[in-house]
């Protein structure tokens, strides 16, 4: 497990001569991989009566695509359709599927991800290693007309109508190779056959998109504000707070959010954790006075926050351009 997170976390690895020792067992993962997806889609594609859209990526490690899913709720529900979203439930530890969200839960119970999507959105959130069953759920249940599934790129037997994939702008495709020698799931050409390309944040990795003819948009994370997670109260991101300060991420891509907390003026200690980590009481105990974290680590935290903790919101934001392009696309029809 550790060496997994240092794999993601830095990208080093992928970058050592052991890439190229490993490469041949990358042909045989895209080989297994193809015969796999194509054996699913024959034989087990589930499709559906409304929309489904798949956000996704080809590399592992986060790269921000939950505020995305956010937004498309939020712009779905701005137009009076009724959408949900699914979710796999990563680390989850609920055990009966399809199982509904539910704002109360805690994080250990249904996974970080689906709960902050819960929360952020309001609207039915449901997880299921089996999304095509989560799918089937919000449609009978919620009568949704569209669904969006937060990452399921990958999950063949899933019919979907739409597509859409994001990129980190900072670290790209890496060394371009396939598990287990570099971090691609799918090989680079598999963005032929999406919708919509994201490129999160600038595009430092000098990504190239040769061949590639889907539109390509960035995406980036406005900074709303800070909630005191104690009293639920909004405070302008920026205003001072007692010093000293403390940093904590548990995310794909920490220094994304530590360089957020730079740009509004704060000084303060980084504290680094592995993605999707379960905080113990132990894990929080800073000699800081004040601790700043992310929406994701905070509905982790929730049962042992304190007064010194709060989370900085964000929201996904992109250009006028892709929402028209959205809206118009011919199979996301509503009338």
């Amino acid at each position: 497990m550790r060496l997994r997170y240092f794999l993601i976390g830095s990208g080093i690895a992928w970058n050592l001569p052991i890439a190229w020792i490993l490469w041949p067992f990358s042909l045989i993962y895209i080989f297994v991989f193809n015969l796999r997806s194509k054996i699913l889609r024959k034989f087990f594609l589930k499709t559906f009566e409304v929309p489904i859209i798949v956000v996704g990526n080809l590399t592992v490690g986060g790269v921000g695509k939950t505020p995305l899913v956010i937004a498309l709720a939020e712009h779905f529900k701005a137009k009076n359709i009724k959408v949900g979203i699914v979710s796999r439930g990563y680390r989850s530890k609920v055990s009966n599927f399809p199982y509904e969200v539910d704002v109360n839960n805690t994080a250990d119970l249904v996974g970080d991800e689906p709960l902050l999507l819960a929360k952020k959105t309001q609207v039915p959130v449901v997880i299921d290693p089996k999304r095509s069953q989560a799918v089937a759920y919000l449609i009978q249940k919620h009568g949704c007309q569209v669904v969006i599934s937060d990452d399921g790129l990958q999950h063949a037997a899933m019919g979907r109508a739409l597509e859409i994939v994001v990129i980190d702008g900072a670290c790209g495709f890496g060394n371009g190779l396939c598990l287990p020698a570099g971090p691609l799931r799918e090989p680079i050409k598999r963005l032929n056959h999406v919708d919509f390309i994201f490129i999160h944040g600038e595009n430092t990795a000098n990504i190239k998109f040769h061949g590639i003819s889907q539109p390509i948009y960035r995406m980036d994370l406005k900074i709303k504000h800070l909630m005191h997670l104690k009293s639920g109260l909004k405070v302008v991101a920026g205003k001072n707070l007692p010093v000293p300060m403390a940093a904590m991420a548990g995310i794909g891509r920490p220094q994304r959010f530590f360089d957020s907390l730079r740009t509004l003026g704060y000084i303060f200690t980084e504290y680094s954790f592995p993605d999707h980590y379960a905080f113990m009481p132990r894990d929080l105990k800073f000699t800081e006075k004040t601790v700043v974290m992310t929406e994701k680590d905070a509905v982790k935290c929730d049962v042992f926050i304190t007064d010194a903790m709060y989370a900085l919101s964000v929201a996904a934001e992109t250009c006028s351009d892709f929402w028209l392009a959205l809206d118009a696309h011919p199979k996301l029809n509503f009338n």
